[in-house]
């Protein structure tokens, strides 16, 4: 099977009715929300961090399931007891897939308490606001994050907020490297 962007689209459908008919409390990150403000990028993942309720899980379990999802009974669980990701894949394209975790440093905590909903496609989705999403591109520091935080300030330039972006970078040490790309965006 190819992922086409029709099937991408469908696939953001299916997984945004399956959490918010499960009720638990998400945020949806990475690649899937950069694309959102903007820094188109291609991507076969959509990252979320869910709450850790063992009942409300248990129910996005099945709702996933309702939802054209290839996931079994407690693996979302089973995952966040080894302390990792839930990778559930999609069933109509087992390219696209789900990467599921509870948060494990406070940037993530953050997510689920600062995050905005938006609408796409119809349906509205929790995702994490811009200034958390390029600090947490700076901590991981792949040459993609960092792309993607650049790519990130030079379109929402005007939209940021500069003081949570530099308190968030000095709480999580990568202040440098926000600097760095603040004044690489200054020549545009």
């Amino acid at each position: 099977m190819t992922s086409e962007a029709g099937n991408f689209e469908q696939f953001l459908k299916d997984f945004i009715r399956a959490f918010n008919e499960s009720e638990i409390d998400y945020v949806l990150i990475g690649g899937v929300a950069v694309n959102y403000y903007g820094r188109p990028r291609s991507t076969l993942d959509a990252d979320i961090i869910i709450e850790n309720d063992t009942d409300k899980i248990r129910i996005l379990e099945k709702k996933l399931l309702d939802n054209n999802f290839l996931v079994s009974e407690n693996e979302i669980l089973d995952s966040i007891g080894e302390s990792t990701h839930s990778s559930i894949f999609w069933n109509k394209d087992i390219l696209l897939r789900l990467d599921i975790k509870t948060p494990t440093r406070l940037l993530e905590e953050e997510a689920l308490i600062n995050k905005q909903k938006i609408e796409v496609f119809g349906l509205e989705v929790f995702i994490q606001i811009p200034e958390e999403i390029i600090i947490a591109k700076l901590i991981y520091g792949s040459d993609q994050d960092h792309d993607d935080a650049y790519g990130m300030i030079l379109r929402l330039k005007d939209q940021l907020d500069y003081k949570l972006l530099d308190r968030l970078a000095i709480r999580e040490e990568v202040q440098d490297k926000l600097e760095v790309l603040l004044e690489e965006s200054k020549k545009f």
